[in-house]
């Protein structure tokens, strides 16, 4: 029916989130002129039907008793409309009205979220960071933000701009407007990292600061850790000695698929016993194999010397983690 629509009109909520600060209070009369923050208000007051036109510079809104309009950036509220007293002089009755007037200020809000906290090195995840006017007065001049940690290397942007150390927005957000910077990260060194846009803008009346959200992360180091240690430091010819190979997988996150993990023996040493698990080959011993995230896995070599002299034991190994071979 037609009422339950105009119910339906006057109970809807106002979809804005108004932001405002008073900026006068008080009783004016009708045809007077007020200076209002540098700008002049002329009222004038219609006690028939209670309404107050406001002409505000070269613009008006018309507003009835008990109620409030927006203009621009102002929210007018008219409180009351009264008899004030008859001027007998040219025999009419003078009313006043109570007003108040509120310069809207525009908020900005920041929101960041990341696809993925974590990186190994070269691996590359997607940013977002989301700036919105919950006001309803445009906000100028909207700057945001955010310094990029060495650990990690801004590859694309979109809605901002990437400079050498740091992603950049600058634009105004209109009310109820949702502006987003979108930027590719890459794992460049093993840290961790943080992530905050510092923002400025000007919220209609002055100069506002705000900020987002911190995004916390890290980027894995090289996850293999390869150490080896002698049971001797010196030995007699032809004496028997243990050589211990130890490796972890320092990564918490993903498994480390080891594809070769070579050992090579000095030729002044004699391979006794290869640990178990292991081929030797002209003495050089290979393994292969898994190590979950924070495995350690120890070989055991024995050998004997043949010469005197000083021995280097060469460990090299090439691996994979997630899609990244090292």
């Amino acid at each position: 029916s037609i009422f339950s629509i105009i119910l339906l009109l006057i109970l809807m909520p106002n979809a804005y989130s108004i932001y405002e600060e008073l900026i006068y209070s008080g009783t004016v009369e009708d045809k007077d002129t007020v200076n209002i923050s540098n700008r002049l208000f002329e009222f004038r007051i219609d006690s028939v039907s209670s309404k107050v036109y406001v002409e505000i510079d070269v613009s008006a809104v018309i507003i009835e008793s008990g109620e409030c309009k927006i203009k621009g950036n102002l929210d007018i509220c008219i409180k009351n409309v009264s008899f004030s007293y008859r001027n007998y002089t040219a025999w009419y009755d003078v009313y006043k009205a109570t007003v108040d007037i509120y310069q809207i200020k525009s908020t900005i809000g920041a929101t960041q979220t990341i696809g993925q906290n974590n990186l190994l090195i070269d691996e590359e995840t997607t940013a977002e960071l989301a700036i919105e006017n919950t006001a309803d007065v445009v906000a100028e001049d909207v700057t945001a933000t955010i310094k990029i940690p060495p650990s990690i290397l801004v590859t694309e942007a979109e809605g901002c701009k990437k400079t050498l150390d740091s992603i950049i927005f600058n634009a105004d957000v209109q009310p109820t407007q949702i502006k987003k910077c979108t930027y590719k990260l890459q794992g460049i060194a093993g840290d961790n990292f943080e992530l905050t846009a510092n923002i400025t803008y000007f919220d209609g009346i002055e100069e506002k600061s705000a900020t987002s959200n911190t995004i916390s992360g890290k980027v894995y180091n090289h996850s293999l850790r390869i150490s080896s240690k002698l049971n001797k430091t010196s030995f007699d010819i032809q004496e028997k000695l243990n050589l211990t190979i130890d490796i972890e997988n320092i990564n918490d996150v993903y498994d480390l698929r080891i594809t070769t993990l070579g050992i090579k023996i000095p030729e002044k040493l004699l391979l006794v016993k290869t640990p178990k698990g292991t081929a030797a080959n002209n003495n050089i011993i290979s393994w292969s194999g898994t190590l979950a995230p924070k495995e350690k896995k120890s070989f055991i070599v024995e050998l004997q010397s043949l010469t005197t002299g000083n021995y280097s034991v060469l460990t090299e190994a090439s691996y994979k983690i997630s899609k990244f071979s090292r």
